[in-house]
């Protein structure tokens, strides 16, 4: 069974598993080769760390569905835009940062370009006093029901409180409440553009021009006047929009400059950081390298030891056998040596023995002549003083002439010799004789 050297992980992380995973597993195997004395080289061949491969596994994100939450009175941001956004049809609060006290920059540009003063969907203030459905801008479209919109995007009441709770809004129950418009303003609610509106009942239009009445007809006199009083604005406010226009400008200018040198700068900090890393890169190469140096040279060192201690041990054990040899000449020769002194001891016992035997026979021939004369020996018996004494740890008889006899059978065993406190053999006979016929 092969060794898998694979390793899962996610996508963010992968570059910087790869590296480690190789790194980790050489040193591993390389100190396991120190310990064990093995070939650390063939082993990372065999396992097939010197290619390890690593798997990403990519997360299952969930879907993410962005919407807007609805408008909600009394709820704005007190120090946000005044301004009501389109933000999808719902007609919510402007979430730019205002320039002076009222307005972002948008939508202030819109209300001194408007008739109104107001930016072209409307004001905070009007949205509060304004039913929820019943909202119109400057062009006289009305927000959706929020039912429809939560259709429309796929979202659940669930979804819009979870949300809601999380930016810190309670939502009312009547935007979940279902809601129809009348016809009325079902016909408003279906305008197409800035200029063009379509009504169902199309008998109505030639109705509309018939109902005007005088006063109607002074409303639009009057109106007509407030508007070329406004278009011969004074000199003065036209002087100060351009000031104001001016001051944007030269805002909108040092912000551009304070941006690009922000951007100059976190180029020079990316530069920096760039090269501190490619920096300490080369650092850790070079360490990389030198400890691998310095692990080459410790395994030659051990390997030029193993071998000096593996010539020792053959050097040792050639003067072991060459020892053992020698000795088992010499005992070769001293059992040679032993051999031929002892043969040459048989020999000379051999040879004892046949001068013995000679001279017993020689004896024997002699002891006709002189049997008559043992026999007065015999008949001359003499009387012995004897004592008891212990030789040897043993009990026994012994003469005046040290002679010891047994204390049983009173026969002659032996002769003691108080010098060196020893039991002697008797002399023979024929020297006895020979000692008288002398």
């Amino acid at each position: 069974m092969s060794f898998n050297a694979s390793v899962e992980v996610t996508e963010i992380v992968l570059k910087t598993v790869e590296n480690v995973s190789k790194e980790l597993a050489k040193r591993c195997i390389l100190e396991c080769a120190l310990r064990h004395n093995f070939d650390a080289d063939e082993e990372l061949r065999i396992l097939g760390l010197d290619n390890v491969t690593v798997i990403s596994k990519k997360r299952e994100k969930k879907p993410v569905i962005k919407f807007c939450l609805p408008f909600i009175h009394n709820s704005e941001d007190k120090n946000g835009c005044n301004g009501i956004a389109f933000n999808e049809g719902l007609y919510t609060q402007c979430k730019k940062v205002r320039v002076n006290d009222v307005f972002c920059k948008t939508c202030l540009g819109e209300s001194l370009a408007s008739e109104n003063g107001e930016p072209k969907n409307g004001t905070v203030r009007r949205r509060n006093f304004s039913p929820y459905y019943s909202y119109e801008d400057s062009r006289g479209r009305m927000p959706p029901s929020y039912q429809d919109y939560m259709k429309k995007k796929g979202i659940t009441e669930e979804d819009v409180l979870e949300e809601a709770e999380k930016q810190g809004i309670k939502i009312n129950r009547e935007h979940f409440a279902s809601f129809s418009r009348t016809p009325k303003l079902k016909e408003k609610a279906k305008k197409k553009s800035k200029k063009s509106l379509i009504i169902e009942a199309e008998e109505e239009i030639s109705d509309l021009f018939a109902e005007l009445t005088s006063d109607d007809a002074l409303d639009l006199n009057e109106k007509e006047t407030l508007k070329s009083g406004e278009e011969n604005m004074s000199e003065e406010k036209k002087a100060q929009k351009a000031q104001e226009k001016a001051e944007r400008d030269a805002k909108a200018e040092q912000e551009k400059a304070e941006k690009e040198a922000k951007a100059a700068l976190r180029a020079q900090e990316k530069a920096e950081r760039d090269a501190k890393v490619e920096q300490e890169k080369a650092e850790k190469a070079a360490l990389r390298a030198q400890e691998k140096a310095e692990r080459d040279a410790k395994v030659e060192q051990e390997k030029a030891e193993k071998a000096e201690k593996a010539a020792l041990r053959a050097q040792e054990k050639a003067e072991r056998d060459a020892k053992v040899e020698k000795e088992k000449a010499e005992k070769a020769e001293k059992a040679a040596l032993r051999a031929q002194e002892k043969a040459e001891r048989d020999a000379k016992v051999e040879q004892e023995k046949a001068e013995k035997a000679a001279l017993r026979a020689q004896e024997k021939a002699g002891k006709g002549a002189k049997t008559e004369k043992e026999s007065e020996k015999q008949a001359e018996t003499k009387k012995v003083t004897v004592k008891r004494v212990f030789c040897k740890g043993k009990q026994y008889l012994m003469s005046e002439e040290n002679v010891l006899y047994d204390v049983e059978t009173r026969e002659e065993v032996g002769l003691w010799c108080e010098k060196t406190q020893s039991i002697l053999e008797l002399p023979d006979e024929s020297d006895d004789e020979s000692d008288d016929e002398n």
